[in-house]
């Protein structure tokens, strides 16, 4: 395939085996598969509260970060219960 899973935030990563080929006229040109958006994935309620922005520091990384920044302190603080639970049962 041409596009990896990546996280929400961060650009698909493209093939360089396939990019040569298309390059050459060997590969079918493809359309690009955009990730879903961090707001996407939030309304959705798929997305993974980022542990680090309701900090003391905040998040150190931006636009980068793999993580939502939409969720509010609770919806995190909620996440984290949860996921306790869950490595618990």
């Amino acid at each position: 395939p041409i596009f990896a899973t990546t996280p929400p935030c961060l650009p698909a990563v493209v093939d360089l085996a396939h990019l040569a080929e298309r390059e050459q006229g060997n590969a079918p040109e493809t359309p690009a598969v955009e990730p879903l958006s961090s707001r996407e994935l939030h309304a959705r309620g798929e997305c993974r509260p980022c542990p680090w922005f309701w900090g003391s520091h905040g998040c150190r990384n931006g636009n980068m970060c793999q993580h939502c920044h939409f969720c509010s302190k609770e919806e995190a603080a909620e996440y984290r219960r949860e996921k306790c639970r869950r490595r618990r049962a």
